[in-house]
């Protein structure tokens, strides 16, 4: 038997995948590392402070879990989650970010006007024991391939860079994040050097992919332990637990806070990529 798996869940909303999950928790009990979330980190993609219409609920998604079955009880290592959009392919088509493409594809779904023709990855990780493996490029590999074999043209991510987070870089707009290359000629960016290898073209910055509204109290418990008294712009650490999902570490974020309106809110950016999946070949 070989040691590692692919499990799909295609087609579903967040809360039919949620539906699935539960009914395997007993054959594998790994899933509830994915359904236990707080309803409030950042992390969460159905966060409740993510600024917006964001129906991540009800729009169509595509699940892809690659799972070690070597061990005594069945455990996951790595895992995407994309959806499906129709794209232009122009810079004026392309969404603004994450949010903006999850919005668009659950419209789309419930408009029946346009065809899909583009997968849009929402997510992919790798567990810590298993990094370093170059698992995080079969997940993208294998979220092609389902495009390709469906016939889509295009795979486009909104790719989130770590750099972003480094305090180092706090005040260094993406559009610049994007452009910073090491001494090789290889992006600074590990999910630009990943994804170009791979063949993947960089396309777009957007500085709005995700904003994130907390009230200062929701703020302070569930993201970060910096303690906030008076309004105004500030550079923090998101230290909480898990507040910033399975494979978050600490990171430094700007914020900006109205203590008259309660209100913490801040933004993560993102960096557009985009596989022509006619073009291109995906080997797992």
């Amino acid at each position: 038997m070989n040691q590692f798996a692919w499990w799909t869940i295609e087609n579903k909303t967040h809360s039919e995948i949620i539906e699935v999950l539960n009914s395997h928790k007993d054959s594998r009990p790994w899933v509830n590392y994915f359904i236990n979330e707080s309803p409030m980190s950042p992390g969460n993609l159905n966060s409740v402070c993510r600024i917006g219409y964001v129906p991540f609920n009800h729009c169509p998604q595509n699940r892809f879990y690659y799972l070690d079955q070597s061990r005594f009880i069945e455990t996951v290592a790595a895992g995407g989650i994309c959806t499906v959009i129709n794209w232009n392919a122009t810079l004026d088509d392309l969404p603004e970010g994450w949010q903006e493409s999850v919005q668009r594809a659950y419209s789309e779904s419930i408009n029946n006007k346009e065809k899909p023709n583009t997968v849009v990855a929402l997510l992919a990780f790798t567990l810590s024991r298993y990094r370093k493996r170059g698992f995080s490029g079969k997940v993208i590999s294998k979220m092609c391939l389902y495009g390709k074999e469906k016939g889509y043209d295009y795979c486009i991510i909104p790719t989130l860079p770590p750099a972003q987070f480094q305090k180092e870089y706090i005040d260094t707009p993406v559009s610049e994040l994007a452009k910073i290359k090491r001494e090789d000629g290889s992006y600074l960016d590990y999910w630009l050097r990943l994804h170009t290898q791979k063949g993947a073209e960089v396309l777009s910055t957007s500085e709005r992919s995700h904003r994130f509204i907390y009230s200062v109290k929701d703020f302070s418990e569930h993201a970060s332990s910096y303690t906030i008294k008076k309004s105004g712009e500030y550079i923090v650490a998101l230290d909480k637990d898990k507040s910033l999902g399975q494979n978050g570490k600490n990171m430094w974020q700007k914020i900006y806070v109205n203590i008259e309106k309660d209100i913490v809110q801040f933004d993560w950016a993102c960096i557009w990529v985009k596989y022509d999946l006619q073009k291109l070949e995906f080997s797992l």
